[in-house]
């Protein structure tokens, strides 16, 4: 059985302040699920949204 996941990379979020991020590696995966923290979520969105700020 394959089970896919989707995952945004995250990397380290310097200073944003404008909603609780959760602390990460230099470079890596966040995989998505409804077991993400506040931290987690708001550390997908930050990274979600930079991908579309062209």
């Amino acid at each position: 059985m394959i089970i896919l996941q989707p995952v945004p990379e995250v990397y380290a979020s310097g200073d944003f302040a404008l909603s609780p991020v959760a602390e990460s590696t230099r470079y890596g995966f966040l995989p998505l699920s409804g077991a993400l923290d506040p931290a987690e979520v708001g550390t997908a969105v930050v990274h979600i949204a930079d991908c579309n700020n062209i």
